[in-house]
């Protein structure tokens, strides 16, 4: 764990299926997921292409993202992970949308920069029903060592910088949305296509 964080890590690139990581991630979690009768569910689009990325550190991404959602989510919650190639809007011309693609422009300023050489990505969003998060501390969420001060159960609070930093490694972004406390979260998770 420290040496993803100290940046001493490298990454053993083959090409990845994402339905297949992001399934067996749902398959780990599931035993924490039914112990809060949490409903998890899936929409992935089997049409995404294999990407090139470390297939054990994809897995560590997502596993910390889900176990993150699950952790926060009330008893008899919900958590959905999606799955879908993404066209961007500022760099394609009129047309280019293929079938099975999502066409809109990345709204944060740092993702739009870190994709321009790119048209397409592969987008992975965690939908939760959970406690959301305050304005004031969403700026924050990836930092390590930061959780929830209202949260009492245990964990250091580096989940989500490792996953930060891992999807980094891989050359993407992740950022979170909440519409405040008590309205649950979304964390997107953008890699660039390289099929």
């Amino acid at each position: 764990m420290s040496r993803i964080l100290r940046g001493q890590l490298d990454l053993q690139l083959c090409q990845v299926n994402l339905v297949t990581i992001i399934q067996t991630a749902l398959e780990t979690v599931y035993p924490s997921a039914d112990d809060k009768s949490i409903r998890l569910e899936s929409k992935l689009d089997d049409a995404v292409p294999p990407i090139v990325g470390d297939p054990h550190r994809l897995q560590q991404i997502l596993g910390n993202v889900l176990s993150n959602a699950i952790k926060f989510t009330p008893e008899g919650g919900r958590v959905e992970v999606r799955l879908e190639r993404v066209v961007n809007d500022t760099n394609i011309r009129d047309g280019d949308q293929g079938i099975g693609e999502t066409r809109g422009s990345v709204d944060n300023k740092s993702m739009s920069n870190r994709f321009s050489t790119s048209n397409f990505y592969v987008q992975i969003t965690v939908t939760d029903t959970g406690i959301g998060i305050n304005p004031n501390f969403l700026p924050h969420i990836f930092e390590r060592y930061r959780q929830v001060e209202s949260y009492k159960e245990g964990g250091l609070g580096l989940g989500l910088a490792i996953a930060r930093h891992l999807v980094e490694l891989h050359g993407g972004t992740i950022e979170a949305k909440s519409e405040g406390e008590g309205k649950g979260a979304t964390f997107t998770i953008l890699l660039p296509f390289r099929g």
